[in-house]
């Protein structure tokens, strides 16, 4: 499991083939599940496989200064790279990750 925490009161948790996104907020928004006080459930994608959006083993996250959101996958050989847009989340090269 990773733990990313953005600048922006969001983190992301990779667990289980996915990527969890939760916002630290005290009230949550009426868009998201309140989990804990003061951290709420957004959203989240992936699922156990070898396509786009799936994963084996994934092993960090991170973000860069345009957006791109990175998932390492180690039991695909892959970094896949993402472009975080609210609520949804598009490949950045939809037949490609960097190998």
């Amino acid at each position: 499991m990773c733990l990313y925490f953005s600048r922006w009161k969001r983190q992301f948790q990779s667990l289980n083939y996915r990527i969890q996104k939760f916002q630290l907020l005290n009230p949550c928004p009426i868009t998201t599940i309140q989990v804990a006080v003061g951290v709420c459930y957004v959203t989240a994608w992936g699922s156990h496989g070898y396509g786009n959006g799936q994963f084996s083993n994934n092993m960090s996250v991170a973000f860069d200064s345009l957006g791109r959101f990175y998932v390492a996958d180690e039991g695909n050989n892959r970094i896949q790279v993402f472009y975080w847009r609210e609520p949804f989340v598009n490949p950045v090269h939809p037949d490609i990750g960097i190998r």
